[in-house]
């Protein structure tokens, strides 16, 4: 009887055993079919995508949506912004930049020592050394040449730590010409050189872009040596372009190469020395622009809130009163 018993449940054991491979040899064959069904239509869609031209590095462009009187008039100049960024800043400073002012521009670039095809960046090739900054604001510009000029009329370098209130960029240069050889930002003075910082960030004219690319290569002036903005100033000059003047109409400066705190503070015991001396104009008593531009050392958090209370924050029972352009 025990003989008997044995040979049933061996008998159950092995019936269950067949009926399990069974059921696992069938998940397998739908999920084969499934990644093969998954890898038809990836294929069909790499095709289309090849078909169309799209680019597997595709730049981050962002096409925005108009808002204010001056964008639905159709009066809104064509923006293209670039920001100079590294590799180890991509997950933080350069993120915050791009999911907030980042996405007003009608195009964003980002340039870097490397490429990276998931973020996008796009590769330079020069070390991440701060006597290359210059180097790379070369590059960028000769590959803004090449690749994007007839598809803006003003070009915005920022830094990484920069933030930007396009629409109020949009606003200052509605009425300026994107054929005149300018560009504007927060303008400093050095003896008789008058140059726009690289952290505040500066616009550049569609025709300064097209004759710096043209003409700085083998222009004394325009080494790539030194610090970046000084010399950008010297080929700015030596080219026989104008640093325009950013002000707004109760001549205030609207790009600051601080951040908004500092500003609005003024000058203080501790203002550095080399502010003192290149901008002279810098008071005390300093006063903030209601249509500022930009603002320099805006690091994650304080881009992120800025970005936040500028767009999302809604006061009830306030009515904003009107500003100064």
């Amino acid at each position: 009887m025990e003989a008997v018993k044995s040979d049933m449940l061996e008998i159950l054991c092995t019936s269950v055993s067949t009926q399990l491979n069974m059921t696992v040899y069938a998940a397998r064959g739908v999920t084969l079919g499934l990644t093969l069904v998954l890898l038809s239509y990836n294929f069909k869609v790499h095709l289309m995508n090849r078909e169309e031209g799209c680019a597997p590095n595709k730049p981050f462009v962002v096409q925005r949506r108009d808002t204010d009187e001056t964008q639905r008039s159709g009066k809104s100049p064509r923006l293209l912004c670039w920001i100079l960024t590294q590799p180890k800043h991509l997950k933080n400073r350069t993120a915050s930049v791009k999911e907030t002012w980042g996405r007003e521009c009608d195009i964003t670039l980002f340039f870097s020592s490397l490429n990276d095809s998931t973020f996008p960046t796009i590769g330079l090739g020069f070390e991440e050394k701060r006597r290359n900054l210059i180097k790379k604001t070369m590059g960028a510009l000769r590959y803004i040449f090449k690749n994007y000029l007839h598809r803006a009329d003003w070009f915005l370098k920022a830094d990484d730590d920069t933030y930007v209130v396009v629409d109020n960029l949009r606003h200052f240069l509605k009425d300026k010409d994107p054929d005149e050889h300018v560009y504007y930002g927060s303008k400093f003075r050095l003896e008789d050189l008058t140059y726009h910082s690289g952290g505040a960030g500066y616009v550049m004219s569609r025709k300064m872009i097209r004759n710096i690319a043209l003409h700085s290569q083998g222009t004394q002036e325009c080494e790539e040596t030194g610090p970046e903005d000084v010399r950008m100033g010297m080929c700015v000059k030596a080219l026989g372009g104008v640093t325009g003047n950013s002000t707004d109409n109760n001549n205030l400066e609207v790009f600051h190469w601080s951040s908004a705190d500092y500003f609005i503070r003024g000058q203080t015991d501790t203002t550095p020395s080399w502010v003192r001396l290149r901008q002279p104009f810098w008071k005390s008593n300093n006063k903030l622009s209601e249509v500022s531009v930009s603002f320099h050392y805006m690091i994650q958090g304080d881009m992120r809130t800025l970005h936040y209370l500028l767009n999302n924050l809604n006061v009830h029972g306030y009515h904003k009163p009107g500003t100064s352009r």
